[in-house]
Protein backbone atom coordinates (compact mmCIF):
# COMPACT_ATOMS: atom_id res chain seq x y z
CA UNK A 1 0.00 0.00 0.00
CA UNK A 2 1.15 3.55 -0.56
CA UNK A 3 1.40 6.05 1.78
CA UNK A 4 -1.05 8.42 1.95
CA UNK A 5 -0.43 12.30 1.87
CA UNK A 6 1.90 13.93 4.41
CA UNK A 7 -0.65 16.05 6.57
CA UNK A 8 0.89 18.97 7.26
CA UNK A 9 -0.22 19.55 10.86
CA UNK A 10 -0.71 24.25 10.87
CA UNK A 11 -3.49 23.66 7.76
CA UNK A 12 -5.36 21.38 10.00
CA UNK A 13 -5.04 22.14 13.33
CA UNK A 14 -3.62 25.76 15.39
CA UNK A 15 -1.75 23.68 17.96
CA UNK A 16 0.14 22.10 15.25
CA UNK A 17 0.91 19.56 17.43
CA UNK A 18 3.13 16.86 14.95
CA UNK A 19 2.75 13.75 17.74
CA UNK A 20 -0.87 13.42 17.55
CA UNK A 21 -0.88 14.28 13.38
CA UNK A 22 1.69 11.69 12.68
CA UNK A 23 -0.39 8.88 14.51
CA UNK A 24 -3.85 10.22 12.57
CA UNK A 25 -1.41 9.85 9.55
CA UNK A 26 -0.59 6.41 10.71
CA UNK A 27 -4.31 5.48 11.00
CA UNK A 28 -5.21 6.05 7.88
CA UNK A 29 -2.69 3.83 6.52
CA UNK A 30 -2.86 0.75 8.96
CA UNK A 31 -7.00 1.21 10.06
CA UNK A 32 -7.29 1.41 6.02
CA UNK A 33 -4.74 -1.73 5.57
CA UNK A 34 -5.31 -4.00 8.16
CA UNK A 35 -8.76 -2.80 9.63
CA UNK A 36 -9.95 -1.70 13.49
CA UNK A 37 -9.13 -4.89 15.21
CA UNK A 38 -6.02 -5.34 12.82
CA UNK A 39 -4.22 -2.74 13.84
CA UNK A 40 -2.83 -2.94 16.93
CA UNK A 41 -1.35 0.45 19.28
CA UNK A 42 2.09 -1.03 18.68
CA UNK A 43 1.57 -0.83 15.12
CA UNK A 44 0.38 2.84 15.32
CA UNK A 45 2.91 4.37 17.73
CA UNK A 46 5.52 2.39 15.83
CA UNK A 47 4.19 3.60 12.19
CA UNK A 48 4.25 7.09 14.09
CA UNK A 49 7.63 7.35 15.91
CA UNK A 50 5.72 7.63 18.82
CA UNK A 51 5.58 6.23 22.59
CA UNK A 52 2.64 4.08 22.59
CA UNK A 53 1.59 6.29 25.95
CA UNK A 54 0.70 9.23 23.20
CA UNK A 55 -2.51 6.85 21.90
CA UNK A 56 -4.44 7.42 25.30
CA UNK A 57 -3.12 10.74 25.81
CA UNK A 58 -4.15 12.30 22.51
CA UNK A 59 -7.21 9.88 21.80
CA UNK A 60 -8.07 8.41 25.01
CA UNK A 61 -7.69 4.49 23.17
CA UNK A 62 -7.09 3.22 20.28
CA UNK A 63 -10.73 3.37 19.12
CA UNK A 64 -10.56 7.28 19.92
CA UNK A 65 -8.04 7.42 17.24
CA UNK A 66 -10.30 5.95 14.75
CA UNK A 67 -12.64 8.17 15.52
CA UNK A 68 -10.23 10.69 15.02
CA UNK A 69 -9.13 9.88 11.84
CA UNK A 70 -12.67 9.14 10.63
CA UNK A 71 -13.31 13.19 11.75
CA UNK A 72 -9.81 14.12 9.75
CA UNK A 73 -11.52 12.64 6.56
CA UNK A 74 -14.40 14.29 6.82
CA UNK A 75 -12.70 17.63 7.46
CA UNK A 76 -10.46 17.10 4.48
CA UNK A 77 -13.88 16.70 2.51
CA UNK A 78 -15.74 19.44 3.56
CA UNK A 79 -12.51 21.43 2.90
CA UNK A 80 -12.85 20.29 -0.87
CA UNK A 81 -16.45 21.34 -0.95
CA UNK A 82 -16.65 24.57 0.74
CA UNK A 83 -17.04 26.51 -3.04
CA UNK A 84 -19.71 23.80 -4.12
CA UNK A 85 -21.15 24.41 -0.57
CA UNK A 86 -21.52 28.35 -0.80
CA UNK A 87 -22.72 28.37 -4.20
CA UNK A 88 -25.39 25.72 -4.00
CA UNK A 89 -27.25 27.51 -0.80
CA UNK A 90 -27.15 30.15 -2.86
CA UNK A 91 -28.47 28.85 -5.46
CA UNK A 92 -31.36 27.19 -2.61
CA UNK A 93 -32.05 31.30 -1.34
CA UNK A 94 -32.85 32.48 -4.52
CA UNK A 95 -36.07 30.16 -4.75
CA UNK A 96 -37.00 27.25 -6.97
CA UNK A 97 -34.37 26.52 -9.86
CA UNK A 98 -35.60 25.70 -13.36
CA UNK A 99 -34.43 22.01 -15.31
CA UNK A 100 -31.46 24.11 -17.28
CA UNK A 101 -29.89 25.49 -13.38
CA UNK A 102 -29.93 22.08 -12.19
CA UNK A 103 -28.25 20.47 -14.86
CA UNK A 104 -25.56 22.79 -14.32
CA UNK A 105 -25.18 22.75 -11.05
CA UNK A 106 -25.31 18.77 -11.19
CA UNK A 107 -22.14 19.13 -13.29
CA UNK A 108 -20.45 21.45 -11.19
CA UNK A 109 -20.71 19.01 -8.74
CA UNK A 110 -19.81 15.91 -10.65
CA UNK A 111 -16.46 17.56 -11.44
CA UNK A 112 -15.62 18.90 -8.16
CA UNK A 113 -16.08 15.11 -6.80
CA UNK A 114 -13.97 13.74 -9.54
CA UNK A 115 -11.59 16.22 -9.17
CA UNK A 116 -11.04 15.00 -5.64
CA UNK A 117 -11.36 11.34 -5.90
CA UNK A 118 -9.64 11.21 -9.43
CA UNK A 119 -6.95 13.99 -9.38
CA UNK A 120 -5.65 13.36 -5.79
CA UNK A 121 -3.76 10.56 -4.26
CA UNK A 122 -4.51 10.73 -0.83
CA UNK A 123 -8.37 9.52 -0.86
CA UNK A 124 -7.34 5.84 -1.38
CA UNK A 125 -6.65 5.35 1.64
CA UNK A 126 -9.92 6.88 2.89
CA UNK A 127 -11.78 4.49 0.38
CA UNK A 128 -10.37 1.88 2.11
CA UNK A 129 -12.11 3.08 5.58
CA UNK A 130 -15.04 3.91 4.18
CA UNK A 131 -15.52 0.95 2.35
CA UNK A 132 -14.96 -1.68 5.39
CA UNK A 133 -17.63 1.36 7.11
CA UNK A 134 -19.54 0.46 4.43
CA UNK A 135 -19.38 -3.53 4.67
CA UNK A 136 -19.72 -3.69 7.97
CA UNK A 137 -20.88 -0.10 10.24
CA UNK A 138 -19.70 0.74 13.03
CA UNK A 139 -19.95 4.11 15.76
CA UNK A 140 -17.48 5.60 12.88
CA UNK A 141 -19.60 5.29 9.65
CA UNK A 142 -21.88 7.78 11.73
CA UNK A 143 -19.19 10.19 11.35
CA UNK A 144 -18.48 9.96 7.56
CA UNK A 145 -22.36 9.72 6.75
CA UNK A 146 -23.51 12.60 8.99
CA UNK A 147 -20.58 14.94 8.58
CA UNK A 148 -20.51 14.57 4.53
CA UNK A 149 -22.33 11.90 2.67
CA UNK A 150 -25.24 12.95 3.65
CA UNK A 151 -25.09 16.15 2.16
CA UNK A 152 -23.87 15.39 -0.88
CA UNK A 153 -26.79 13.06 -1.25
CA UNK A 154 -29.08 15.56 -0.22
CA UNK A 155 -27.59 18.28 -2.86
CA UNK A 156 -27.81 15.59 -5.98
CA UNK A 157 -31.09 14.29 -4.77
CA UNK A 158 -32.27 17.79 -5.07
CA UNK A 159 -31.02 18.67 -8.43
CA UNK A 160 -31.74 15.43 -10.12
CA UNK A 161 -35.42 15.71 -8.38
CA UNK A 162 -35.59 18.99 -11.07
CA UNK A 163 -34.19 17.12 -13.72
CA UNK A 164 -36.61 14.31 -13.82
CA UNK A 165 -39.66 15.72 -12.33
CA UNK A 166 -39.78 13.46 -9.39
CA UNK A 167 -39.89 14.48 -5.62
CA UNK A 168 -36.59 14.81 -4.04
CA UNK A 169 -37.61 11.94 -1.68
CA UNK A 170 -39.15 9.28 -3.99
CA UNK A 171 -36.52 6.44 -3.76
CA UNK A 172 -36.43 6.77 -7.88
CA UNK A 173 -34.31 9.69 -6.91
CA UNK A 174 -32.33 8.52 -4.14
CA UNK A 175 -30.95 5.67 -6.85
CA UNK A 176 -30.12 7.78 -9.73
CA UNK A 177 -28.43 9.28 -7.12
CA UNK A 178 -26.54 6.51 -6.02
CA UNK A 179 -25.61 5.24 -9.47
CA UNK A 180 -24.38 8.77 -10.44
CA UNK A 181 -22.65 8.75 -7.34
CA UNK A 182 -21.35 5.44 -7.73
CA UNK A 183 -20.19 6.16 -11.24
CA UNK A 184 -16.80 8.47 -9.88
CA UNK A 185 -16.41 6.12 -7.10
CA UNK A 186 -15.50 3.76 -9.46
CA UNK A 187 -12.24 5.40 -10.80
CA UNK A 188 -10.75 5.44 -7.33
CA UNK A 189 -12.11 1.92 -6.24
CA UNK A 190 -10.93 0.27 -9.56
CA UNK A 191 -7.85 2.88 -10.37
CA UNK A 192 -5.53 -0.28 -11.13
CA UNK A 193 -7.41 -1.81 -13.14
CA UNK A 194 -8.33 0.91 -15.36
CA UNK A 195 -4.29 1.74 -15.47
CA UNK A 196 -3.83 -1.71 -16.86
CA UNK A 197 -6.49 -1.28 -19.13
CA UNK A 198 -5.32 1.78 -20.58
CA UNK A 199 -1.71 0.54 -20.53
CA UNK A 200 -0.32 3.13 -18.15
CA UNK A 201 1.19 4.22 -14.91
CA UNK A 202 -0.29 7.36 -14.28
CA UNK A 203 -3.53 9.04 -15.62
CA UNK A 204 -2.49 11.89 -17.80
CA UNK A 205 -4.45 15.23 -17.66
CA UNK A 206 -5.76 14.40 -21.37
CA UNK A 207 -7.13 10.93 -19.26
CA UNK A 208 -8.34 13.00 -16.50
CA UNK A 209 -10.35 15.91 -18.54
CA UNK A 210 -12.01 12.28 -20.82
CA UNK A 211 -12.51 11.13 -17.67
CA UNK A 212 -14.87 14.72 -16.48
CA UNK A 213 -16.63 14.81 -19.59
CA UNK A 214 -17.61 10.98 -19.63
CA UNK A 215 -18.88 11.13 -16.26
CA UNK A 216 -20.80 14.49 -17.28
CA UNK A 217 -22.09 12.83 -20.71
CA UNK A 218 -23.53 9.81 -18.63
CA UNK A 219 -24.96 12.14 -15.62
CA UNK A 220 -26.87 13.99 -18.88
CA UNK A 221 -27.93 10.74 -20.36
CA UNK A 222 -29.35 9.28 -17.24
CA UNK A 223 -31.28 12.88 -16.44
CA UNK A 224 -32.82 12.94 -19.97
CA UNK A 225 -36.43 12.45 -19.15
CA UNK A 226 -39.15 14.65 -20.08
CA UNK A 227 -41.93 15.68 -18.97
CA UNK A 228 -43.93 13.62 -20.67
CA UNK A 229 -42.10 10.83 -19.81
CA UNK A 230 -42.71 11.45 -16.04
CA UNK A 231 -46.48 11.62 -16.52
CA UNK A 232 -46.71 15.38 -15.82
CA UNK A 233 -48.28 17.78 -17.75
CA UNK A 234 -46.44 21.37 -18.51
Amino acid sequence: MQPTTKIQPDSHDKRGDSTRFALIEAGLDLFGEFGFKGTTTRMLSDSASANISAIPYYFGSKKGLYLAVMEYIVERMQEHFVEVRVVMEKMQRSGPISRDQALDAMKMMIQSIAQLFVESDEPKAWVQLIMREQARPTDAFDIIYDGQMKYVQKIFSSLIAVCVYAHQDSDEVKLRCHALMGQILIFILSRESLLRHLNVRKLTDEHINLIYKILISHAEACLSITISDAGLKK
